[in-house]
């Protein structure tokens, strides 16, 4: 096993064939992991990635006024992603597949009814009214060199 640094992993140039990453984009300054990415992923390489997103402004102002339960420590850089931020990091990649998921709602009632209702109904209202994609908590990206 090999511990190192996201923006300097040590490895060969050209010398990974997938790069799967779930929830570690958002922590990092992104110019720099692309760099690193890049120059290690070999050339019909691929990237999944699984990020935390945050697209709708009205959202973001609203969910600042909810903080978080509890005191948690945050990196640096650590916040969902804009819609800016991950076209930053697809640009370089050719886009395979895109999906969202979890819609605000989720959490709310996730208390009160079955969870499989919920999330039945969450990936319906993406699947088939894609303006409410902007209001999507996660996505899902797989991307090929």
């Amino acid at each position: 096993m090999q511990v190192a640094s996201a923006y300097d992993t040590g490895l060969p140039d050209e010398s990974v064939d997938v790069i799967f990453s779930m929830s570690l984009i958002h922590h990092l300054e992104i110019p720099s992991l692309l760099h690193e990415m890049l120059r290690i992923l070999a050339k019909e390489g691929r990237v999944i990635l699984k990020e935390p997103i945050r697209f709708s402004a009205g959202y973001a102002r609203l969910r600042k006024l909810l903080p978080a339960r509890e005191d948690v420590e945050i990196s640096d850089y650590e916040h969902p992603l804009t819609r800016d931020e991950l076209a930053a990091v697809c640009t370089p990649f050719q886009q395979e597949g895109l999906r969202y998921f979890r819609l605000p709602f989720i959490p709310l009632f996730q208390r009160f009814g079955p969870q499989a209702s919920l999330w039945s109904a969450d990936r319906w209202l993406i699947r088939h009214l894609p303006w409410v994609n902007r209001y999507a908590t996660s996505v899902v990206v797989h991307l090929q060199r």
